[in-house]
């Protein structure tokens, strides 16, 4: 397993509904990569309705960069919550239910976890046992999560895709500058797709551009090398896929070796 490609899954999961409901790839850009630039909020509730209206999420769907994504966006807009929380729970019964009720946890907002209490309080049918627990653990700040995994880096850029916080890339830069060439493979596949990832969207979005820009003049050694680099291809449109390209290489080596087998 390679992992997840430039956020695989988020664009998935957008992309599967606005080909099914507005087969509009300017409207995809909006809400799935470009929310931080003009942050439409009069959007949000039609977007939400969308994902229970088409039951989008099942049993078996990833829903952390998503829900992140809406976390976030619920975390830097309080005074919204309320209003979205109706659309929420007019849809109750909805399979949609798992991914918003764990978007409200790890926004730790004040409406949110009053929400989850009542519904708890109500007796919420299957629901028991998250809400049990969700209940009883205060969810760490979305801006401090350490990744350690591909999915996790997803995850970071569901967050700022949803806010534009330069944080979140500069974490991910750390991430890249994490493989010191051992035998690691969950270590190195983390580094690898924050790079890819990270190449790729600053081809896209200058505002990663920037961050990479002045995270590598801050930088020095080994990392300041792996910031210049991903840099130098974020500015051509294949840059990613090398930086793919080189990850397969990396593993395909390694297998050849003995190692990393069932990768």
């Amino acid at each position: 397993m390679l992992g997840l490609f430039l956020a695989g899954y988020w664009h998935l999961f957008h992309a599967r509904y606005f080909t099914n409901i507005e087969n509009s790839a300017a409207v995809y850009e909006q809400i799935s990569l470009r929310f931080y630039e003009s942050k439409p909020l009069e959007k949000v509730p039609r977007w939400i309705a969308f994902i229970y209206e088409y039951e989008l999420v099942q049993p078996d769907t990833p829903i952390d960069p998503v829900a992140f994504f809406y976390a976030e966006i619920f975390k830097q807009y309080p005074d919204k919550l309320e209003e979205w929380i109706k659309i929420i729970d007019s849809f109750s019964d909805r399979p949609g239910q798992r991914l918003f009720w764990t978007a409200l946890w790890l926004s730790n907002t004040e409406k949110g976890r009053e929400y989850l209490e009542q519904q708890y309080d109500s007796g919420a049918s299957g629901q028991k046992q998250w809400l049990i627990q969700a209940l009883a653990q205060t969810p760490s700040d979305l801006i401090s999560i350490q990744p350690t995994t591909p999915e996790d880096n997803d995850v970071i850029w569901g967050a700022f895709f949803a806010s534009g916080d330069a944080a979140y890339v500069i974490n991910l830069i750390n991430v890249a500058c994490l493989y010191d060439g051992s035998d690691d493979y969950l270590r190195f596949i983390t580094a690898a797709s924050a790079k890819w990832s990270l190449a790729a969207n600053a081809f896209r979005h200058i505002s990663v551009k920037r961050t990479l820009k002045a995270e590598a003049g801050k930088r020095q050694g080994v990392d300041k090398n792996v910031v210049l680099r991903i840099l130098k291809l974020s500015e051509q449109p294949d840059g990613a896929a090398i930086l793919f390209e080189e990850t397969r290489q990396i593993i395909r080596e390694k297998q050849s070796r003995g190692l990393w087998l069932d990768q």
